[in-house]
């Protein structure tokens, strides 16, 4: 009778680290894909303008609700690599035909044919160095997160 339960708790602890295995390999597939899906994807192209030019930033909502208002920010790093204060936002600008305070993968009237919306704004004289605009999306239905998207202003001269 001892060894029939001996081998039950050995078949019980086998079973039992096979499921936590399966449960922490698999972990980002059960739950990593559904906050992932939240998170835009957004470019920034052409990735270097001069002062002036204009910068477009692209977003695809995805599975989650963005804020159609960007933020764009210096980000402290200059052309010369050396970093300073970044010093604020330096500009704001609200996607084109849009009246809501967010845009989801179903705003057909919003969104272009590749479920995606752009945002442009002209650099303005004063900006050299790094920038990033700042795109909030929905995590849930009260908190916001944000991912950034990088580019780079250079001197007219260059």
């Amino acid at each position: 009778m001892e060894v029939k339960m001996e081998k039950n708790k050995i078949l019980i602890v086998f079973v039992v680290l096979v499921l936590l295995a399966l449960i922490g390999f698999n972990f980002d597939i059960i739950t990593g894909r559904v906050t992932g899906n939240l998170i835009p994807e957004v470019t920034a192209f052409p990735g270097e303008v001069k002062p002036g030019e204009m910068i477009n930033i692209k977003i695809r909502p995805r599975e989650g609700c963005v804020d159609p208002e960007v933020g764009f920010y210096f980000s402290g790093k200059n052309l010369d690599g050396s970093i300073t204060s970044s010093g604020g936002r330096k500009a704001v600008q609200k996607a084109e035909r849009v009246g809501a305070f967010k845009v989801c993968k179903r705003d057909k009237r919003i969104l272009d044919s590749d479920g995606s919306f752009t945002v442009t704004q002209r650099t303005r004289p004063e900006w050299a160095g790094e920038y990033f605009a700042k795109i909030y999306y929905w995590k849930d239905r009260k908190t916001k997160d944000s991912v950034n998207v990088y580019f780079t202003v250079k001197p007219k001269e260059q």
